[in-house]
């Protein structure tokens, strides 16, 4: 899948950010490994775990923009350096959030297999 292809899937699922625990999911396989990167959960499987971690980001946390910084795209993989900014609504990394609005930088590395892999 190339790059053209990946874009619209990555930013229906950036986009869908906050708006659910099932709607950033959607664009997943059912054998995704949701990895985000320092996040103290670790790596999960499947969607349900993706939807595990969602439930959580969604009750701490309330994205307001995403912006992209850097994009690195090799065969069906994309690696996204991001500027999220949000405010921080309950407790988040064990850090009280106080409804503080905070930016930080993320990197997003996404696989996006051709169907069948």
């Amino acid at each position: 899948m190339g790059e053209s292809q990946m874009q619209p899937l990555v930013d229906s699922h950036m986009g869908a950010e906050g708006r659910g625990i099932s709607k950033p999911v959607v664009v997943y396989t059912d054998n995704i490994e949701h990895d985000v990167v320092g996040f103290p959960s670790g790596p999960t499987s499947g969607k349900d775990g993706a939807r595990n971690f969602y439930a959580h980001l969604i009750a701490t946390f309330r994205t307001e923009s995403w912006n992209v910084l850097h994009r690195y795209v090799a065969g069906d993989a994309v690696i996204l350096e991001l500027l999220m900014t949000g405010t921080v609504i309950a407790s988040l990394l064990g850090l009280p959030g106080k409804r503080r609005r905070i930016g930080f930088r993320d990197a997003a590395p996404l696989r996006v297999p051709a169907r069948g892999d």
